[in-house]
């Protein structure tokens, strides 16, 4: 297909491309992959850990040297009970994390009870369906994870992404390096620990590099506990631990 030809379908993303392709949609997903971070989430039948990338923004950083990097982060409480994982464009991860909240809280005042994580998952991958008919909307470049101890279900992981697809898994990668994440997480599955936070975290090194190349202060661990359902984020020095127990192990 040649530029021009391409640019037609470029203009409203509600427009199918001859090989059946949204261009608009992929250009969201690449947005997402240039992010230059990379979340995960693992569970097993009594816990769930979440570890994400703790960086500044290359041109916030370069431009603002007054900026507070401790408000820089990638995971946000939904409710008490459910947590989201967001990455790629700062904005729009904070507009999926306020529609969620939004929803959550609608849900509430509805019913008097917190909204289970799968039907809040299935309605933010419907309002992300919905973008992708309407051409005067602009889809959002944000995937996140949504975790939970469900009452139902145990510990729970849904993705979504820009498209309005969501699934449920046992263990999930999102953003720059999610295949990589991906890969690594199999490995883990196959040979698990007693520890979700270990084998998280673990998991995370092999995607940056190697254990002397990672700092507690370049992580964001959160954990939960069907004892305690209530996420919980590592301080620098309880993910400084589990950095010297993997360096140990290994």
């Amino acid at each position: 297909m040649s530029g021009g030809t391409q640019s037609m379908y470029d203009r409203h993303i509600t427009i199918f491309s001859p090989e059946g392709k949204l261009f608009q949609l992929e250009y969201s997903l690449k947005a997402v992959k240039n992010c230059n971070l990379t979340g995960l989430a693992y569970k097993d039948s009594k816990s769930i850990s979440v570890v994400v990338q703790k960086k500044v923004p290359a041109k916030l950083n370069k431009n603002d040297t007054l900026l507070d990097s401790s408000s820089i982060t990638s995971l946000y409480n939904i409710t008490d009970g459910i947590m989201a994982v967001v990455v790629g464009l700062p904005a729009d991860c904070l507009s999926m994390v306020y529609k969620a909240r939004e929803e959550a809280s609608n849900y509430f005042y509805k019913n008097g009870c917190d909204i289970p994580v799968h039907q809040l998952c299935q309605r933010i991958a419907d309002m992300n369906q919905v973008y992708t008919q309407h051409a005067y909307m602009r889809l959002h470049a944000c995937v996140g994870l949504l975790v939970s101890i469900d009452d139902e279900n145990g510990p729970s992981i849904y993705k979504f992404d820009p498209s309005g697809w969501y699934a449920s898994y046992k263990a999930c990668a999102i953003g720059t390096k999610e295949q990589e994440g991906n890969n690594s997480l199999e490995k883990i599955l196959k040979n698990p620990s007693e520890d979700t936070t270990v084998d998280a975290v673990s998991c995370m090194v092999s995607i940056i590099g190697s254990i002397s190349d990672v700092k507690s202060s370049d992580l964001e661990v959160a954990v939960a506990t069907i004892e305690n359902p209530v996420f919980r984020i590592l301080s620098k020095e309880a993910v400084e631990t589990v950095l010297t127990t993997i360096a140990e192990r290994d």
